[in-house]
């Protein structure tokens, strides 16, 4: 009798471990609106206890908002995702990233003084975001969600954490600024107002709340236009490439509705706002054909974007040398539709190169 061996089954551990590491790129390029390989691999060495648990099997699966909140504790000290209201004041606060300044030579343990900055500050950041969300109306279930995360970005003790999270809303004239606040942190709070303002799609009551706030903040009418209008811009850009990334991710992996469908979604709800996501998550459910047809145009940033999110996408996958090849010439055809055919390549190369790091890594670590 002939015994047929049986070819050696893909690692369950190596599997989990490579979907994970695509997952939290796909969320770093969508919610900072670019491709960076130095982002990516900072953000990845944060999450690499996360990684080191898949490779053992004893990592539990994430929800969506456990992930999202571990994401954003991750990438907050090195750049908060772009559509985090008063993203840019955890930058500034955040405790993740421990000691500053000469204290960092000695040692890693945030100073008190650190630690009751991000309080004070971190609570009065939070207060004026949840005075828009809360601006005539009750809050949703996702800027519930929002305020979790920048809370837990701050990375504060969690009894000042659990406090923060029990704030409640409050007037305009009730809220209450540190007297230490500097230009660059009022500056940051004007942007956040305007960030959660327009993410909860701008109504005149939501207007009035926003400038209100910012007047409290000692901002100029000139200063607050301004900063309105950066937020304006940069939800647009981040619907304009969004749009496109998630229509990437479809066309990619179009006979592969499951996939499409999650990684799509994923792509989808970090990319763009409640307001322009309904009709795209439609047709992810619905999965109609994608089309190509040159409706887009991306400057080179937008484009690398939308073409690396889709590859890691498919990678996520973990798709043989053949199931590769069919989805790389599909990547192509959407490069050339986008007006950059030679970047389908190129970006693959990236994106490859540093995931086959991460699983060299993840392999000679585990003596496999």
């Amino acid at each position: 009798m002939i015994s047929i061996l049986m070819p050696p089954t893909p690692k369950p551990s190596l599997q989990s471990y490579c979907r994970a590491v695509c997952e939290d790129a796909v969320f770093v390029i969508a919610s900072l609106g670019r491709f960076d390989g130095e982002r990516l691999a900072e953000i990845a060495q944060r999450r690499a206890e996360r990684y080191d648990a898949l490779m053992r099997m004893t990592a539990a699966d994430d929800t969506w908002d456990g992930w999202l909140i571990s994401m954003c504790e991750a990438t907050a000290p090195i750049e908060a995702p772009k559509w985090l209201p008063m993203g840019e004041v955890v930058e500034q606060l955040t405790l993740g990233a421990g000691a500053r300044g000469m204290r960092s030579l000695f040692t890693s343990k945030p100073s008190d003084k650190q630690v009751q900055r991000a309080k004070e500050t971190g609570r009065a950041a939070l207060r004026l975001m949840t005075a828009v969300f809360s601006a005539g109306r009750t809050m949703s279930d996702e800027e519930r969600l929002l305020r979790m995360c920048y809370v837990q970005s701050l990375a504060l003790p969690d009894d000042t954490t659990a406090m923060l999270l029990a704030e409640p809303s409050a007037t305009i004239d009730a809220i209450e600024l540190p007297d230490s606040l500097d230009a660059k942190v009022i500056r940051a709070m004007g942007r956040g107002l305007w960030t959660a303002a327009h993410r909860a799609g701008l109504d005149p009551v939501g207007d009035a709340i926003a400038a209100g706030l910012s007047a409290r903040l000692g901002l100029d009418p000139e200063q607050t236009d301004t900063l309105r209008m950066e937020a304006k811009a940069e939800l647009d850009a981040s619907n304009a490439w969004g749009n496109v990334a998630v229509e990437a991710v479809r066309y990619v992996l179009s006979d592969d509705r499951d996939a499409a469908l999650r990684l799509g979604t994923i792509a989808a709800r970090l990319a763009l706002p409640p307001s322009s996501r309904s009709g795209v998550l439609v047709e992810l459910e619905q999965a109609d054909q994608v089309v190509l047809a040159r409706r887009h145009t991306l400057d080179r940033e937008g484009r690398t974007a939308s073409l690396a999110l889709a590859w890691l996408a498919t990678s996520s996958t973990d798709p043989t040398m053949t199931r590769g090849a069919e989805l790389a010439i599909r990547h192509d055809r959407l490069a050339a539709d986008l007006g950059a055919r030679a970047e389908g390549a190129t970006t693959r190369d990236a994106v490859e190169g540093f995931l086959r790091e991460h699983l060299l890594s993840a392999v000679q670590s585990a003596g496999l």
